[in-house]
C-alpha cells in the first residue's frame, strides 16, 4: 500500500502488527494522500456501489468518508486500531455518519469477524489485495464471498505491473486476480467471465471488468488495476 516502507508493508498474517506500526509512527502514510482514489470517484459518479458498502482495509477512512458523503451506508474495517481511531476522528470532524471497526479481513463473515455473512451489497478494497501474499489470496477471496450478499460486487484496486518494482507489496496482473478468485480459462478477456467454483463457498465469482487505472500516492502516480467481481450463490 505504500512505497519505501519495507517491513511495514505486506501481509501481516492477520495480526496487523506491521500496519499498526505504520499508522502509529507517522501522521501521513505514503499510500494515502487524504483524497479518494480517482477510480473510486469514478465509481461513485457511475452509481456502481450498492448499500451497504464495506470498505476493507479502510486505513484512515479516506474512501469511507467520501462514500458516506455521497450518501452511502458505509462500514470501514481495518486491522490497525490506530487507523480506526483516526478514521473515526475524521468522520466526526466532518459530521459524517460512517462506522469504523478494527478487525481481520480474513475473518469477515465468520463468528470471529466484525461483519456478518451476507451483509454487504458492495465491498471496496483499495490496496489490500496487493498486500496479500499469493498463497493467501484465495482465502481472502473466500472472505469477500462470505460477507457479500448474493449478487454483490467487490471492487478491488491494486498496484499493477509498470509500478516501480522497488515499491512493495506486490504488483497485480489480470491473471493474479483470475487465479485468486478461481475464474475459469474462458475468462481471458476483460469482462463477462466464466463462473468459478471457489473454495468451500457455495457460489461463483464472475469477472465483470478488469481495467487499467491510476493509483495516486504521496510518491506519485503509478499504474493500477481495478477488478470488479460479482458473487452469486447457487439456488
Amino acid at each position: 500500500m505504500t512505497e519505501n516502507s519495507s517491513d511495514d508493508d505486506g501481509d501481516d498474517g492477520g495480526d496487523g502488527g506491521g500496519w499498526e506500526g505504520a499508522y502509529a509512527s507517522t501522521d501521513a502514510v505514503g499510500w494515502d494522500t487524504g483524497d479518494p482514489q480517482p477510480a473510486v470517484k469514478d465509481l461513485v459518479d457511475a452509481g456502481a456501489f450498492t448499500d451497504p458498502v464495506l470498505d476493507v482495509g479502510c486505513g484512515l477512512g479516506t474512501e469511507s468518508c467520501y462514500l458516506a458523503n455521497a450518501g452511502y451506508d458505509v462500514l470501514g474495517v481495518d486491522v490497525a486500531p490506530t487507523a480506526i481511531e483516526r478514521a473515526r476522528e475524521t468522520a466526526a470532524d466532518r459530521d459524517l455518519d460512517v462506522r469504523f471497526e478494527a478487525g481481520d479481513a480474513f475473518a469477515l463473515g465468520t463468528p470471529a469477524g466484525v461483519v456478518d455473512a451476507d451483509w454487504a451489497g458492495s465491498v471496496l478494497d483499495v490496496g489490500v489485495f496487493h498486500a496479500i501474499e499469493p498463497a493467501r489470496r484465495s482465502a481472502y477471496a473466500d472472505a469477500l464471498a462470505r460477507v457479500l450478499e448474493p449478487g454483490g460486487r467487490a471492487f478491488v484496486l491494486s498496484f499493477a505491473p509498470g509500478a516501480p518494482e522497488d515499491w512493495p507489496p506486490n504488483l497485480i496482473s489480470r491473471d493474479d486476480v483470475r487465479d485468486a478468485f478461481d475464474v475459469g480459462d474462458s475468462d481471458r478477456g476483460d469482462s463477462d467471465g466464466e463462473d468459478s467454483d471457489h473454495g468451500d463457498s457455495d457460489g461463483d465469482w464472475r469477472v465483470v471488468d478488469l481495467r487499467d487505472e491510476t493509483y495516486v500516492s504521496r510518491g506519485g502516480e503509478v499504474p493500477a488495476l481495478l477488478a470488479i467481481l460479482e458473487w452469486s450463490t447457487e439456488d
